[in-house]
């Protein structure tokens, strides 16, 4: 059942004398509550529900919603509680409640009874309710207006948003996010392939929210898939060589799907669901980063015959910014996309620097990453410069722009968080202690000076299991290396609250 958040909106509810004049008086006002509506674990297997269904996102049971979910007007729970109202006499002296009488302004009286307690379900929107108290043969009442919002938080794009590198349940094969229908589900099979993890800074922004304010709920709909970009993935189908093959393996476009859930329709021109917030991570694939960073690992044997490892530097360093400078043609096609949905704001988030750690209290470069994949192998400090200045800064630099140029609001305080945090910190935990989503706990955090925050091979392998590759084949095909870890994604989780702050308060 979707809860909701009501606010008040006016100052302190006005007594209104109904009957007799002051033998009677009314202390107090009617209050009202929201159980969580993220943050659930329906099916009692101990993990965060995340259902991506279009019953969840417009509030339905699966007999009304099919097939016709576009006609549905989703509502939303309200819970009334008067329990903290009392009638005095003129000495201050407690009078039995006999009943109570609520109305909504537009809805006629609701409910009469003995029971202080009244649950509604209401379209958004803003209501003046009335509350009649009668005892001693008398009655009085109370007035106050409420605003009916439930928050639709969604998240879209690639690994950084995933959580790649932190599954639920560490294993091989690692599980990822539940749905709450089980795994075999459509939704719980979608999760896997796109290595969905309920520690990912979205997920854990949006649970933020959730428990922040007990007036609020949230809808939380995460499509973001490891691998995606914006052509392979957000607006088309994804690489199934890598993702999956088969109708019931295949991952659906996210923002195709995301149109679905939130009941668009073409015929109409209309969505029935709001987005209060669309969270959006994108450019690192699209530019080719890992494949930039594999190359650089690559390149480390040329280093003796100078002239080639320099041309061969200089034209990846070229095709990258060229990858870059045409970024704003792609996010075109996406915000076409998004300009079919209803979106009240985007957020596009900056990539963090893997390639700087603390040493001593001040930030510096690594000397070298990446001899953890392939022996021998390994991108150096000056490479590492060059990714930083060449290719990360032009990409936020890039993505910044990109952001203004449409409206949308820009996300990289964590950024700065993430500086001494790099690939070659010191390790956040021994071999083999990552336990996955502490769920419904939250994530302690760790950040001291100098822990990494990022997966390395290592970790990765225990973490979530390995594949194919030439020399450690086992680390180069672990896909969680490079990615931030559960720590790492707090800083994400931090960066979102402080931009999402509007809708939190």
């Amino acid at each position: 059942m979707l809860l909701v958040a009501l606010a008040a909106c006016t100052d302190q509810a006005e007594e209104v004398i109904a009957n007799a004049a002051g033998e009677v008086q009314l202390i107090g006002s009617f209050d009202w509550s929201v159980p969580e509506r993220f943050g659930l674990d329906e099916d009692g297997d101990g993990r965060l529900d995340i259902p991506n269904t279009v019953e969840y996102v417009l509030n339905l049971d699966l007999d009304e919603c099919l097939p016709a979910c576009n006609d549905a007007a989703p509502t939303f729970t309200v819970v009334l509680d008067a329990s903290a109202v009392l009638l005095v006499d003129e000495a201050g002296r407690s009078i039995p409640i006999d009943g109570y009488g609520w109305t909504i302004e537009g809805t006629g009286t609701l409910a009469a009874s003995e029971s202080s307690q009244l649950v509604v379900d209401l379209p958004e929107g803003d209501y003046q309710i009335s509350l009649e108290v009668r005892g001693g043969g008398q009655a009085r009442a109370i007035e106050d207006e409420i605003a009916v919002r439930d928050l639709l938080i969604v998240s879209i794009g690639d690994s950084f948003a995933s959580g790649e590198g932190n599954p639920d349940i560490p294993g091989e094969p690692a599980q990822w996010a539940d749905d709450g229908g089980g795994d075999s589900s459509p939704q719980g099979i979608a999760h896997d392939l796109a290595h969905r993890s309920s520690l990912a800074g979205p997920v854990q922004a949006a649970l933020a929210i959730e428990r922040a304010n007990p007036k609020t709920s949230v809808t939380f709909v995460f499509l973001a898939a490891s691998g995606a970009s914006i052509e392979e993935g957000m607006l088309g189908p994804p690489d199934e060589a890598v993702r999956g093959t088969g109708e019931s393996g295949a991952l659906q476009p996210q923002l195709e799907q995301l149109a679905e859930l939130v009941g668009c329709s073409e015929d109409t021109d209309t969505c029935q669901r709001e987005i209060d917030a669309l969270l959006i991570s994108a450019g690192g694939n699209d530019i080719g980063f890992s494949f930039t960073l594999g190359s650089l690992i690559a390149l480390d044997p040329l280093l003796v015959v100078n002239p080639i490892y320099g041309n061969l530097l200089a034209n990846l360093v070229d095709d990258v910014a060229s990858q870059i400078d045409g970024l704003p043609r792609l996010f075109d096609d996406l915000v076409a996309a998004i300009a079919e949905l209803d979106v009240a704001a985007v957020y596009l988030t900056a990539y963090p620097d893997l390639s700087q750690a603390s040493v001593g209290g001040k930030v510096l470069s690594c000397e070298a990453i990446g001899g953890d994949l392939v022996f021998g192998l390994e991108i150096d400090r000056d490479e590492l410069d060059l990714v930083r200045e060449e290719m990360l800064a032009p990409l936020n630099d890039a993505l910044l722009s990109i952001a203004q140029d449409n409206g949308w609001v820009f996300v990289d305080s964590h950024f700065a968080e993430f500086a001494g945090h790099g690939y070659c910190g010191s390790d956040p935990y021994e071999q083999g202690s990552y336990e996955g989503s502490p769920y419904p706990n939250l994530v302690t955090v760790r950040d001291l000076p100098g822990v990494r925050w990022f997966r390395q091979s290592d970790d990765s392998l225990a973490i979530q299991g390995g594949g194919g590759g030439i020399f450690r084949p086992d680390r180069l095909g672990t896909t969680g290396t490079f990615h931030p870890n559960e720590f790492g994604h707090q800083a994400y989780k931090r960066a979102l609250l402080e931009a999402l702050s509007n809708l939190s308060g």
